[in-house]
Parts: C-alpha cells; structure tokens; sequence
C-alpha cells in the first residue's frame, strides 16, 4: 500500500509557503500603505511620500479628514488641488489646520460629501469652494444626478473590507515597492499628507516638453470640449440647473453650521478665456457668475456667512506669455497649462480671501458683476488685438474641433 504522507507533507508545506508569502505581502503593504488608505505612520525614505496615492484619491482624502481633523477645508476639482496649498504661510494660524479635499473630475456633489466628511471629523470652522463654470453646464433634459442631501448618508465611509482588499493585490504589492523605490526621486508624483498635489511630474514634464507643448495638449482638450459640449447653464426647460441648487444646499448646511464659506471662481488662462468665447460660452459665462452672485446674495440675506472672490477677471498672472514652441527653457511662474494655474498664483489668492484685500480678485456681488464682465470682455479684446497669431492659433483649434464634430 502506497503511503501518501511524503505528498501531505509536501502539500502542506507548499501552503504554509503560500500563506506565509500571503501575510507577508499583506504586511508589507500595510506597513507601507502606499494608497493611504490606512494612515500607517510616515517614515522619511521609506513611505513619507504617498506616490500612488490617485488611485484610491477619495479614500486616501477621507483619511486624510479623519487624521487631520481640519479648521479649514478646501473643495473643489483639479485645479483647487494642484493650485491651492494648504500648507502655504498665507493661512492665518486661526484657520489651521487646513486639508485639501479637492477631488479631480468632480463637482459639487462630491464637494458636498466631502463638506460632510470634514464637518464629521469634528473640527471645522472654515470652507474655501472652488466652482468651476464648466461643471455648471447642462445638456437639456439629461438625465440629472440626484442632490446630494447633507446628512448622514452624504458621509464619505471607507469600510474595512475596502481596506483589506485594496492591500491584498499584486498590484499594490507592486504599488509599494515603487513607493519605496522612489521615496528620493524628486519628480515622482504624489498628494501630501495634506492633501495637495505639487505637481512634481508637471514639472519634469516642463522641462523636457517645454510649456508650449503642455499649453497645447491642453488645449485642444478644451477646444474638442466646449466647441461640442452644451452652451445652457439650465437642465430643463423651467431653466432648473442642478448644480446652482446643489451650491443652496451646501450654503444652507454652512448656516446651518456657522461655518464661513469662501466661494472662489478660478483663475483661468487667457488661452481657456479665449477658447470659451471662441466656443459661443461668453454669454453662458457672464450669466453664470450673474447668478453666482444673486445666489450669494441671497444667503447672505439668509444670514449665511459666504463671500464670492472672482480671480478669473483682469490680472498680470491671466496674461501670462506663454514660451515658444522651441523654447524649452524658459519657465512659466502662473499657470501650468492653461487650465491649471500654480500654487504661486494660489499664495495670492489665500492671501486675498483671508486678508481681505483685493489685488487680483474681486468681492462680486450683483452690484458689481457687470462692471467685471464687461473688464473681463475687454481684456480679452486686447488679447486678440496685441497677440493676433495666438488667438487665430487657438480659433483654428476651436475651428477644427467643431469641424471633425460636424463631420465637414
């Protein structure tokens, strides 16, 4: 008779390798964390920098919110993450700790939850929201995405099963020895302990593309998006627009709460300025800030404490020159591309809104939003006049995108 011990033995040998290999990597990974997901604790030149961070960004936020436990939050999408630095001098010591939940390809109904989020932690006094005129934009009679209702069910949660599987993959365990690995590199990409992206990679890009290329890339993003994207700011034919209505809800939480709300407008290059008008959106633009205007107004009234500062009017950082196409050395102090301005402009914008000085940015109200509609109309005038060649560059993208739409 054939003993089968030798075979037992070895089979179970070979899963006491499997599952020690298993705990080992589920280790390795915890002690690394290279998502964030966790909050395991950062140690410099092991997995201080979160590299990977973006691929569960929401989860790695909300621990963020939890840990921190912030004064101030900032919300927004992409360019509130990469633009506004919430370890920058210019916040006031009363306003810190300040964490960016800025989440990228998200608009106001993320904003909401994430407001919940850092309400619950237990800590918050102050909000700075970012919108964004694009997110505003309505295709009529679209299916609309419910509200978000800001109560319990609007917290973001990241369960414990999310945090167990998002360890137990060879992709993570792959994800973590890259983290190790690029602790030193200096343009390896990553989203701070809170919560901002310095765009590292953006920069070695710069350098070896030059910004002409990356201002281009952009652009025709934007030209292909607005020339064929919808032009009303209402998503039905009452003129009902769900974000302007999700906007309400978060203001009436803020008063709920006594929370004080800095509601910013974006900075935008005047390339993405141009492109809008070139793209039939001025007047959709001008309506919109008109309406953010009387909304705020209206809270106010209600006793909600809210400002609106407008950054997208007139200024220097707005007309900032872009390189040449060859020209790869010489560097851009405002804006990234021309959608994504730089944490420098940020500094000035933090500056503003909690010093309450106007320098690049305005208070707008109902009162003012024509004088800085017609300010902005005109700045975008002498742009087409003293840089014809760039303007009819960016109305051949906008020409070609709505061509290849059309099919002529």
């Amino acid at each position: 008779m054939t003993s089968h011990r030798p075979y037992a033995r070895y089979l179970a040998l070979a899963g006491g390798l499997a599952f020690a290999a298993c705990l080992a990597t589920l280790l390795f990974n915890a002690a690394v964390d290279p998502y964030g997901m966790l909050g395991t604790p950062r140690v410099t030149g092991f997995n201080a920098r979160k590299i990977y961070a973006d691929r569960e960004l929401q989860a790695y936020k909300v621990k963020g919110l939890q840990q921190i436990r912030p004064r101030t939050v900032i919300l927004g999408n992409s360019r509130a993450e990469v633009g506004l630095d919430p370890s920058s001098p210019a916040w006031p010591q009363q306003l810190r700790p300040v964490f960016n939940a800025a989440v990228p390809g998200t608009g106001l109904r993320t904003a909401a939850r994430m407001l919940y989020t850092a309400h619950s932690a237990g800590n918050l006094d102050a909000v700075v929201l970012a919108v964004d005129f694009p997110d505003f934009l309505a295709r009529q009679e679209a299916p609309m995405e419910p509200l978000v209702e800001m109560d319990v069910d609007a917290r973001v949660v990241v369960t414990p099963r999310e945090q167990l599987v998002a360890l137990a993959t060879l992709d993570t365990l792959v994800a973590s020895v890259s983290t190790v690995l690029q602790q030193s590199n200096r343009f390896a990409p990553e989203i701070t302990s809170l919560g901002f992206n310095p765009m590292r990679d953006y920069e070695l890009a710069a350098r070896r593309e030059g910004y002409a290329r990356l201002f281009r890339q952009k652009n025709i993003d934007y030209a292909r998006r607005y020339a064929n994207g919808p032009k009303s700011l209402a998503a039905d034919a009452r003129g009902f627009s769900p974000e302007f209505e999700q906007l309400r809800v978060i203001l009436r939480f803020a008063r709920e709460h006594a929370l004080s709300v800095k509601l910013l407008v974006y900075p935008y290059h005047m390339d993405l300025l141009e492109i809008l008008r070139l793209s039939s959106l001025e007047t959709a633009y001008g309506s919109w800030k008109g309406q953010l205007a009387q909304v705020v107004a209206e809270e106010r009234a209600a006793g909600t404490k809210v400002e609106l500062w407008d950054f997208s009017g007139p200024s220097e950082p707005i007309r900032e020159r872009v390189p040449g196409n060859s020209d790869r050395g010489t560097g851009m102090r405002w804006f990234w591309e021309s959608g994504h301005f730089k944490s420098q402009l940020g500094e000035s914008l933090i500056a503003e809104i909690t010093g309450g000085t106007e320098v690049l940015g305005r208070r707008l109200g109902p009162e003012n939003v024509d004088r800085q509609l017609r300010d902005l109309a005109q700045m975008v005038d002498d742009f087409e006049r003293e840089d014809p060649g760039r303007a009819a560059m960016l109305a051949e993208l906008v020409g070609k995108s709505a061509s290849a739409a059309t099919g002529r």
